[in-house]
């Protein structure tokens, strides 16, 4: 959380996250959905060393750069798991259905 004194009081500078962890090097974001989540994940878990970022606009989507280099999106790995794994089960049905058929 980032806060402001304003006279007496405390109020958000720019953002309340809520996260799921118990350091900053294990912290996780609950909700990673934008590549400004990606970044402030990294600045997290580096303890605030890593802030070296930047933000390509130019694509279909924005993409991360850290340090000079482009970040494949992490929600975007996550997805292609996603398709990969359900491709495999679906080769795995069609092989025992395949097999079960050359049996009969």
């Amino acid at each position: 959380m980032s806060l402001n004194k304003n006279n007496n009081f405390y109020v958000p500078a720019w953002g309340i996250y809520e996260i799921t962890g118990t350091s900053y090097s294990d912290a996780k974001l609950v909700e990673n959905k934008s590549i400004d989540d990606e970044a402030l994940q990294i600045f997290i878990n580096s303890g605030g060393t890593e802030r070296d970022f930047a933000f390509d606009y130019s694509g279909n989507e924005p993409v991360l750069i850290r340090n000079g280099v482009r970040q494949e999106s992490e929600t975007k790995e996550k997805n292609i798991l996603w398709y990969g794994a359900g491709i495999g089960i679906l080769a795995l049905i069609g092989g025992l259905i395949l097999i079960s058929r050359k049996k009969k």
